[in-house]
C-alpha cells in the first residue's frame, strides 16, 4: 500500500484472510479490473513501485519473502455477464 501511495498508483489490490478452516493462514489477493485496459503495460508494476519507494534491491527482497511464504498459487478471471445475471429489482 505504501508503494502504491508513494507512486500515485491507481491499481487496486484487495487482500482477504480466511476466517476459519484449514491449516495455517489462507489469504486471497484480488486485483479487480474494470476492463482489459486496466492491464496497462506502461504503468509501474509492483516490483518497480517497491524499488522506487524502498530503494534498489528491496523490491526483490519483498517479492522473494512473499514467494517463500506462499505454498500454492491459483489464478482465475471472473467476467460479469449481464445476460446470465439476475436483473435488479424494478424501482
Amino acid at each position: 500500500r505504501q508503494a502504491q501511495k508513494d507512486n500515485n498508483s491507481t491499481s487496486q489490490v484487495m487482500v482477504y484472510a480466511k476466517a476459519v478452516g484449514g491449516e495455517g493462514r489462507i489469504y486471497a489477493f484480488l486485483n479487480p479490473l474494470d476492463s482489459w485496459a486496466d492491464l496497462n503495460p506502461e504503468a509501474m508494476n509492483l516490483f518497480e513501485m517497491l524499488e522506487a519507494s524502498f530503494g534498489e534491491g528491496e523490491g526483490a527482497k519483498v517479492l522473494q519473502a512473499r514467494s517463500e511464504a506462499v505454498e500454492k498459487y491459483e489464478s482465475e478471471v471472473i467476467l460479469f455477464r449481464a445476460d446470465m445475471s439476475t436483473p435488479p429489482p424494478a424501482e
